[in-house]
Formats: C-alpha cells, sequence, structure tokens
C-alpha cells in the first residue's frame, strides 16, 4: 500500500500513474514514468535521478557499519524492465492484450520469466577479475553474510574476514 500512499501524498505522480493506463504509451514514457514513481518510493525529489539516488544511498549505508545492498532502489535499467511489466499487467487488466516479450518478460521451459535487465550488472572486464580473484582465494561466502559481503573488497585486497574458507582443490 505504500505507493497509494505515496501517490495521495505526492499529487504531481498522478500523471505518471495514469501513462500506464495510456495503451498508446511507448518504452521510454513507461520509463520514465516507473522512474519518478521509484524515486519518490526510494524519498528523492522530483528532480531526481534513480542512478543519484542510488548513489547517495550507497553512500549514506556505507558510512554506517553494515552496507545493505539489497536496500538499494534499482538500477535504471532495471526499473525500466520493471515498469514494462507492470504497464503489461495494467493493460491486461483493461483487457488490452500485448506480446509479454515486448514488456519485460522472457519465455522459458518453466513458462514467463522476469528480464531483470538488459544490460551487464558491471563491465565485463571487472566481472572477470572478480571471478579470477574470488577462485584464486577459493573463498566461499556463508549464507550469513551474503547481505553484507561486498565483493569488491576482495577485488581490491580488502581483508574481508570470512569465517569458511572452501579448498576446491
Amino acid at each position: 500500500m505504500k505507493m497509494l500512499d505515496v501517490l495521495t501524498k505526492n499529487t504531481s505522480l498522478f500523471d505518471a500513474a495514469a501513462t500506464f493506463l495510456n495503451r498508446d504509451a511507448t518504452h521510454e514514457d513507461i520509463a520514465s514514468a516507473g522512474n519518478k514513481c521509484l524515486v519518490v518510493l526510494y524519498g528523492g525529489g522530483e528532480d531526481d535521478s534513480v542512478h543519484a539516488l542510488r548513489y547517495l544511498t550507497f553512500v549514506r549505508s556505507a558510512a554506517s557499519a553494515k552496507v545493505h545492498l539489497a536496500r538499494l532502489p534499482p538500477t535504471e535499467e532495471a526499473d525500466a524492465q520493471h515498469s514494462d511489466r507492470t504497464f503489461h499487467q495494467v493493460q491486461k487488466w483493461l483487457g488490452v492484450n500485448l506480446e509479454p516479450t515486448n514488456w519485460g518478460w522472457k519465455s522459458s521451459h518453466q513458462g514467463l520469466i522476469p528480464v531483470m535487465s538488459t544490460k551487464e550488472p558491471a563491465p565485463l572486464t571487472l566481472l572477470m577479475q572478480l571471478q579470477e580473484r574470488l577462485h584464486r582465494k577459493k573463498l566461499h561466502v556463508p549464507e550469513s553474510r551474503a547481505e553484507t559481503f561486498c565483493p569488491l573488497q576482495v577485488l581490491i585486497g580488502e581483508d574481508v574476514q570470512l569465517s569458511t574458507v572452501v579448498d576446491h582443490g
């Protein structure tokens, strides 16, 4: 119900919400409307971007004892995919049948699954370096640390103080 609370307090979002009712809305219209809603949901102002809000949230979190990456707003790309799926669902409720694979879904043997992003989470070279370093150090992240573990600590050589080291030898 948080979105309803946000809408009642921020009437400027009515136009953004109305975009999801417009069957002729483009992907760009939907992404922009979803972005506006997401920024307000995460406590930003009308002129803020998801990218800036994500950075600010990370900086604030990094200043505390524990960094909770799960509390960061999604990336703009992930938000756009979520907004596409929301648009598809609203249109379905309105009786408009759209091709789901054009609106944030992909087909699999299990049925439709959400497209989380069409972009890599980080540059490929960074991901490859991280994978190599993790493999070289033979690290295993225990489930109890999974939420707060930052793989970049491994990449830059910080002591990650893992309680479990697994030899895949």
